[in-house]
């Protein structure tokens, strides 16, 4: 079964009341998840924002797309996490990610150079809080003895691994219940696929998922400029945007996928970060009546 996410963009001009609108429509359509980023500089909280997500929505999943972990202490993001698995009914994806801003480690004191330790760490340490009321742990940067956190829960929630490296792989596949890379081509998932297979053996399952841009427009030439006026946004060109991206009119939007499905990706997250709430309705609507209805 295919299943595809959406991730939005919060600003301080985002208007709620018409974010709420979009976020109904998205909760009743086809979509599986809602997604935000995370980064300090980020203009909203990003836990703080699932909440809203979570209290405005009653079916979709709410998730981070994806949260970088190392830069906050595991017994906070327990306590956060599972007020929100709770507050969503079970619904929280947790998307986790190593970061790539040092300036931002530095800022709060954390050692760039080991972040991807303290990731796993810090996994480690949620899956321990999630499962117990009082727990003790002891690792290399986080010790609890016998600390009562009350962040045990029933159904803990979803680990989704962020990350392009073989690193980011490994870990999508000791502790996650998926892996999406970012801004992946076809050729870059048909080139990997096999490397993760290696990884996973029999012992596993993994679900693997795209981050993709989404400029759809019923004009082909309409969602080429769109997307070209993107790629320079980003100091990209046009051709390495539209590899990884997915761009056109409905027609070359169904197709897209369609490679993206068959080159082993069952779960698309679409990223409409670059367009105001207000903007969305027409794009995803046009995406839901012509393209989704086909998966």
């Amino acid at each position: 079964m295919v299943k595809f996410g959406l991730h939005i963009g919060l600003i301080r001009s985002t208007n709620f009341k018409k974010l709420s609108k979009l976020l109904s429509y998205v909760d009743s359509s086809s979509f599986d998840s809602v997604f935000v980023a995370d980064s300090l500089s980020s203009e909203f909280d990003t836990m703080s924002s699932l909440v809203y997500l979570a209290l405005a929505t009653e079916r979709v999943n709410v998730g981070t797309c994806v949260f970088i972990l190392p830069l906050r202490h595991p017994a906070l993001v327990a306590k956060e996490t599972s007020f929100i698995q709770r507050l969503s009914k079970n619904r929280l994806i947790l998307g986790i990610g190593v970061g790539w801003r040092k300036k931002e480690f530095d800022l709060l004191g954390v050692n760039y150079n080991k972040r991807g330790k303290i990731t796993d760490e810090s996994i480690r340490f949620l899956l321990e809080a999630w499962s117990k009321d009082t727990f003790s742990f002891k690792g290399n940067y986080y010790r609890a003895e016998d600390i009562t956190l009350n962040s045990s829960l029933e159904k803990r929630p979803q680990i989704w691994i962020g990350g392009n490296s073989l690193q980011a792989m490994r870990r999508a596949v000791r502790f996650g219940d998926c892996w999406i890379p970012t801004d992946f081509s076809v050729d870059d998932y048909l080139s990997k696929m096999q490397e993760l297979k290696s990884i996973l053996g029999r012992s596993k399952n993994l679900e693997v998922a795209s981050h993709l841009f989404l400029v759809i427009s019923r004009n082909r030439d309409d969602a080429i400029s769109q997307a070209k006026a993107l790629a320079e946004r980003f100091g990209d060109t046009l051709e390495s945007f539209l590899s990884s991206a997915l761009v056109g009119n409905p027609s070359d939007i169904t197709k897209r996928i369609s490679e993206y499905i068959n080159a082993g990706v069952k779960y698309q997250v679409l990223s409409l970060t670059y367009l105001n709430p207000e903007m969305m309705s027409g794009p995803l609507k046009l995406l839901e009546r012509e393209v989704l209805s086909s998966f």
